[in-house]
């Protein structure tokens, strides 16, 4: 019975998963039009801009330590790593897609698990062994993390911009802009994003998201917090995942703090 009951949780889950963020109407790429591009992409080059883009130009690696809490059934299926409350510290490759996450707490701790440009490994601990695995918890988790802290970097160099519209939220008013990324497994299967770009500051303060990347599903709408600056680069100090619009508990929140920079060009 709790298998069944698993099951049919778990399918509930994953169709949920499978939306497709464009409107109907959108669906066929014929119904963009040119200004709708120029308009996003502009809002995109701003976010860019006011996020930091000039100090974060030249950062080759960087080093970040985030906290991620879990909530609730559906947070605990959704959640990879065994445990509820966990701590990490990321080490990534700004122009690259490559990145390790080392286990503070947990079972795992002193565990490292690596991604590079699609390709996984791991390490009993940070000075052992290389050990090539193909994980789809790793192909989907390391990049996440990376994308969710480098979203304002990253929104420009999308396969597809379009501005779709304006929205009040709260006290503020947005611009809403769809980007799209072409996954490595087809071209129909989409990386998708709606930003929700505050007009008074040009930080994105919200943002929904269907990831099919590496065969891994994530999705979600998301309510960022607490903006820090270092060094004039702005990182989020929250992220609030929730499973859908309007959902009143979160699947899980993302804290990163102490952001540091390795290395520069």
């Amino acid at each position: 019975m709790r298998a069944l009951v698993a099951f049919i949780l778990m399918s509930i889950l994953l169709t949920s998963c499978l939306k497709d963020l464009r409107p109907q109407a959108w669906k066929d790429n014929s119904a963009f039009r040119e200004a709708q591009y120029q308009k996003g992409k502009a809002i995109l080059e701003k976010y860019a801009q006011v996020s930091g883009q000039e100090q974060w130009s030249d950062i080759q690696s960087y080093r970040i330590y985030i906290s991620d809490v879990f909530f609730g059934w559906r947070g605990r299926m959704k959640q990879p790593y065994g445990q509820r409350i966990n701590q990490f510290i990321l080490d990534f490759y700004a122009k690259e897609n490559s990145g390790t996450l080392l286990f503070l707490n947990g079972k795992k701790k002193g565990m490292l698990w690596g991604y590079n440009e699609g390709n996984t490994y791991t390490k009993e601990s940070v000075n052992g062994p290389i050990k090539d695995v193909d994980s789809k918890k790793i192909k989907a988790w390391i990049p996440f993390y990376q994308r969710f802290i480098e979203m304002p970097f990253r929104a420009t160099a999308a396969d597809q911009i379009y501005h779709m519209g304006e929205e009040k939220y709260g006290l503020y008013n947005y611009d809403k802009v769809y980007t799209a990324w072409k996954t490595e497994e087809s071209e129909q299967k989409l990386e998708q994003y709606v930003l929700w770009v505050n007009q008074s500051t040009g930080l994105v303060d919200k943002f929904q998201f269907s990831s099919r990347n590496q065969g891994a599903v994530l999705t979600g709408t998301v309510i960022i917090s607490e903006q820090t600056v270092y060094d004039g680069v702005i990182i989020p100090g929250m992220f609030k995942v929730y499973a859908r619009e309007g959902s009143r508990q979160p699947l899980h929140i993302i804290r990163p703090h102490n952001f540091q920079v390795v290395t520069r060009e």
